[in-house]
This record gives C-alpha cells, sequence and structure tokens, in this order.
C-alpha cells in the first residue's frame, strides 16, 4: 500500500514485451533498409550519353570490317594489299561505304572518333578504327 491507502498495480505480465517488441522490429527494419540503401550507392550508374557513345564503339566496330572485307578482296583481285584503304581506292569493292558514327559522314582514315588507320605489315595488314577511349584494330 502506499500512503492513499490503493495498493499501486503491477504492470499485466507481458505488457512490457509488447511495447519493446514493435521498437526492436521497427529499428531492425530501419537498419535493414539502410543497409541495403547504402549497398545501392555502389552499383555505377550509366548516363544516357555513356551508354550512346558505347553504342557508337559497337556501330563503329562493325563498320570498320566492311572496310576489312574491302581490302582483302583488293588483294584476292590484284595480288597485293592496297596503298591505301580510303573510299577512293576500295569504293567499288564496299558498296555502300561505311559511316562514322559519330559524324554521319562516310568513315575515312585519320584519328578522330569513328575515323580509321591502315597500316600494311609483314604478314598482311592492320587496320584500327578510333573509337571513345579505345581503339579495335582487325584482323
Amino acid at each position: 500500500m502506499d500512503a492513499t491507502g490503493t495498493c499501486p498495480r503491477k504492470p499485466a505480465t507481458g505488457t512490457t514485451r509488447r511495447r519493446v517488441l514493435p521498437v526492436a522490429v521497427a529499428v531492425l527494419v530501419a537498419a535493414t533498409l539502410a543497409l541495403v540503401l547504402a549497398g545501392c550507392g555502389e552499383t555505377a550508374v550509366t548516363s544516357p550519353a555513356t551508354q550512346i557513345d558505347l553504342a557508337k564503339n559497337v556501330a563503329a566496330k562493325a563498320e570498320i570490317v566492311a572496310v576489312e572485307t574491302g581490302v582483302r578482296a583488293y588483294q584476292a583481285m590484284n595480288g597485293r594489299l592496297p596503298a591505301d584503304a580510303s573510299q577512293a581506292t576500295l569504293g567499288q569493292l564496299v558498296s555502300p561505304w561505311p559511316k562514322n558514327p559519330w559524324t554521319g559522314g562516310p568513315m575515312q582514315p585519320g584519328t578522330g572518333k569513328g575515323d580509321y588507320s591502315y597500316a600494311q605489315t609483314n604478314d598482311g595488314f592492320r587496320l584500327t578504327v578510333h573509337l571513345d577511349g579505345e581503339e579495335y584494330s582487325r584482323p
């Protein structure tokens, strides 16, 4: 009994547990959500501009194969490699002439994006197309 003559009420069995359990669940949910969101920051997000450049790289790699085919056709017809791999030299063998994905114009010798380099080597030739941040060589 207390000073007023009444007995203090004891909490009902399990009341404390019923209050702690929702708090514990809320803390676990919040911690899990925080970990999931923290992990999301590690995934690289590529911008649409990056995706476009990657697509142009793929297109240029496909286009340079047409120039390679022209060089091989020229060699088969003439018994030697062409002095250059330009549209003027190979245009009759490669039609339509491949397009530069960055300029929309025809691919041409040079070092800009979508341009290519041609060199005769000891064992044949090498075509290199200049891409966004890399180069790709055939054969």
